[in-house]
């Protein structure tokens, strides 16, 4: 904090800001040290947040947990007077009325011009500020510094592109919270799912036909394309070993699940019929194991 003290009257500042996520774990040590701090803890829809990590990590149940995990540590200092709770939602859909409270509780005077922040080039994390070919590795520090320099995303309801079984995952773990922060009004199980099996049938039609039929699944232009349908559908697994996505347990993870979405209806059929049916059901699954 020294430091950033010292940056501050340097640059002929009165208040410096800083925004590190793991420090909603830190709150009660930042207060016992600067008794005269003002916190401002963003709220957002935990489902929208899972996806929002799993795009970076790959990992969907981690990304919830980590939503929860945040704001139960939070939760404790709603009620301390130092402390304001913002939801993004509010934010997106009224930013002059929702930033006029933070700096009204700061202590600052609201300004039209704050809504036009992303005119200013800023070069905090690096000196280019185009947009990176990816997010990850030595891309990372530029891609951030392309965000901070774009208009307030609206990243409202991603998390209706989950499917069932992502869903699911969510509600087991984060079920009762979103529903205590008005984020959701019931269940996230089948009922609430669903409206997402149409968009799973559609995207496994796409990609029975699109790559299985069009293309080969095991050629790398065709692994990518299953991939990324996979991917849509929360199914995308991860090998062991190797730590890649596994394409085939994406692929037969996928099958069983549109099987068991959509039974086929049972007809009556010859005893001819009925074998040549089991052989060409055998065959095909062989050639997606």
């Amino acid at each position: 904090m020294a430091r950033l003290d010292a940056s501050t009257i340097a640059a002929g500042k009165s208040r410096w800001v800083e925004k590190t996520p793991r420090h909603i774990l830190r709150i009660g040590t930042i207060l016992r040290r600067r008794p005269d701090a003002k916190i401002v803890l963003v709220l957002r829809d935990g489902r929208d947040v899972a996806c929002s990590i799993r795009d970076r990590t790959g990992n969907l149940e981690g990304g919830i947990r980590r939503w929860v995990e945040d704001n139960r540590a939070g939760q404790g200092f709603w009620s301390d007077p130092r402390v304001q709770v913002l939801r993004y939602e509010e934010l997106v859909a009224d930013f002059d009325a929702t930033v006029g409270g933070i700096v009204g509780f700061l202590g600052e005077n609201y300004e039209p011009g704050m809504r036009d922040f992303h005119s200013t080039p800023r070069r905090f994390y690096s000196d280019d500020l185009a947009r990176p070919s990816s997010a990850f590795g030595t891309n990372h520090g530029q891609y951030r510094n392309w965000q901070i320099n774009q208009p307030l995303f609206d990243g409202r309801g991603r998390w209706r592109r989950l499917g069932s079984g992502d869903l699911a995952v969510v509600e087991r773990v984060a079920g009762s919270m979103l529903r205590d922060l008005g984020y959701a009004k019931e269940g996230l199980g089948p009922a609430a799912a669903a409206g997402t099996l149409d968009a799973e049938r559609h995207t496994m039609a796409k990609a029975q036909s699109g790559v299985l039929q069009g293309t080969s699944w095991s050629s790398e232009e065709g692994k990518k394309a299953l991939y990324e349908f996979a991917r849509e559908l929360g199914l995308a697994g991860v090998n062991s070993r190797t730590g890649k996505p596994d394409i085939v347990k994406a692929l037969v993870k996928a099958q069983k699940k549109q099987d068991k979405a959509t039974p086929e209806k049972a007809a009556p059929v010859s005893g001819s019929q009925s074998k040549s049916r089991s052989r060409s059901r055998s065959r095909s699954r062989s050639n997606l194991a």
